[in-house]
């Protein structure tokens, strides 16, 4: 079994890694306390998936493919503590696997380039002749005097007009060598936001059924103050408006824009069920997953709610606090605990 566990940033979704991780049964694998984001990244799986399968041409299939395996390369190349470093862990399996899924929904490739390829135009003495002599001769000229195009080192354009059930064929493969590399050898596997709440609607096209997804929320108030005041003072930070107004339109259409998924691979829990309702939400958990409460072996060890309560109800540290949030509670009573 293959378990992600995701969140709305910040909401808490370590917390049930750190649960899951007192069960025997379970583990991280080959990357502890990494983040694993190829699918969802900016250029990454999914989004090559919109860029091929939604208003795709000629251009747009070439600049899909290319910047896919662009950031795929750059995830692979470079260890960024709790993301990437796949050249590091597993040396060309994740190469090999990007190539191979490329060149299953690659088409056509041919030699040229694009507008999107052109760097700059830059001064030519070469250049320059030529168009000091066409201008002699009177001929039109569709460039800078002098000055010639530089684009970048892309040589090839790759096409790619795959329908849906080839793209989806080629990209569940492509999946599956990604778990099948990262998987541990513990019956589950526990992986940090493979995906994000907004990818779901796309699961049945990329996960086979022995994935399941647990989504973690939060108070939004503590989200709020531990944005504003809380992890400014240690050193982070989240990426959330700091005027009440502003962050309460801010999450508003950003919980809007999801395609909200029910299935029975999908459990949502509250951050705060797991400190304030424990033994419930353990059941909850345990039962969603099939996990043998028995292997329950290191019981508070990791995960541990006498601990975590500090990390609860933040906006009541102070006075002023509990009055900001007082917005929030009017207009998202959705998203309060």
């Amino acid at each position: 079994m293959n378990i992600a566990v995701t969140g709305y940033c910040g909401t808490g979704s370590s917390a049930v890694c750190d649960l899951l991780k007192e069960y025997q049964s379970c583990s991280e694998g080959k990357l502890s306390h990494y983040e694993h984001i190829p699918f969802y990244t900016p250029d990454g799986l999914f989004d090559l998936e919109d860029k091929l399968l939604i208003g795709n041409n000629l251009q747009r299939s070439d600049e899909a493919i290319d910047h896919f395996v662009q950031e795929m390369k750059r995830l692979n190349d470079n260890n960024f503590g709790w993301f990437g470093g796949y050249k590091k862990h597993f040396g060309e399996a994740f190469m090999t696997s990007v190539d191979q899924f490329v060149a299953e929904i690659t088409e056509f490739s041919f030699p040229g380039g694009w507008s999107y390829t052109a760097k700059k135009m830059q001064w030519s003495p070469v250049q320059f002749a030529k168009d000091c002599i066409r201008t002699v001769l009177g001929k039109k000229m569709y460039r800078n005097f002098g000055e010639k195009q530089k684009n970048s080192s892309k040589k090839n354009i790759c096409c790619s007009f795959v329908s849906e059930e080839e793209f989806y064929k080629s990209a569940r493969l492509f999946v599956q060598r990604y778990l099948s590399m990262t998987q541990a050898e513990t019956e589950y596997t526990i992986y940090d936001h493979l995906v994000l709440p907004h990818n779901l609607w796309r699961m049945e096209h990329y996960f086979d059924s022995d994935f399941k997804v647990i989504v973690v929320d939060r108070d939004v108030r503590d989200l709020f103050v531990l944005g504003k005041y809380v992890w400014p003072s240690m050193g982070s930070y989240a990426p959330f408006p700091r005027e009440v107004e502003k962050f309460v339109d801010f999450w508003y259409k950003m919980r809007a824009c999801e395609q909200y998924v029910e299935s029975d691979r999908i459990l949502r829990i509250n951050f705060e069920e797991l400190i304030y309702e424990y033994d419930q939400a353990v059941s909850k958990i345990e039962k969603f997953l099939g996990l043998n409460c028995k292997d329950h072996i290191q019981t508070k060890k990791i995960l541990i709610p006498e601990k975590s309560i500090k990390n609860t109800q933040n906006f009541k540290i102070k006075p002023e606090w509990i009055e900001e949030v007082k917005t929030l509670e009017e207009k998202l009573p959705q998203y309060i605990y």
